[in-house]
């Protein structure tokens, strides 16, 4: 099994600050699957992993690999789909898994209240990305129900 987990907003804070429950479920996850950490600077991303006990590491994907364009960590979630198989992506960005499930592709939202940026928060005065979070799980479950190779 193939997971991508995005260091900034799982694992590491904006303060550059690890985040506990990030952290105990990346080391959860890496324990029988084959996790890769997607970054923004593999040098200086792999030094804070190695600095907060982070020794075991199946990659490092940084997003000099990518073409940026308008969406760098969506195209990094390509790049990687372009190696091989990717089972699910966990990411803090709402909008970005909503794009992800749009594709096919399984993501998680990691939503840890001390941590997440507030415009992704549910109950956040600004933009309101996760109703279309909500929006495309919706769809998604009317297709999934009118398929009629499901019944």
């Amino acid at each position: 099994m193939a997971v991508l987990v995005f260091l900034d907003g799982v694992l590491r804070n904006k303060k550059n600050a690890p985040i506990p429950n990030g952290m105990l479920l990346y080391r959860s996850l890496n324990e029988n699957n084959r996790v890769l950490i997607l970054c923004k600077d593999k040098d200086k991303d792999h030094n804070w992993l190695k600095q907060n006990k982070i020794f075991k590491l199946d990659d490092l994907v940084d997003q000099k690999l990518t073409y940026l364009g308008d969406n760098p960590e969506y195209r990094q979630v390509e790049y990687v789909r372009g190696l091989g198989p990717v089972d699910y992506v966990i990411t803090e960005n709402p909008e970005l898994a909503a794009l992800l499930l749009q594709q096919g592709i399984t993501a998680l939202v990691f939503l840890n209240p001390l941590y997440t940026d507030d415009r992704y928060r549910p109950d956040s005065i600004t933009k309101k990305s996760w109703d279309e979070v909500i929006q495309e799980l919706d769809k998604q479950e009317e297709t999934l129900m009118e398929d009629p190779r499901v019944q």
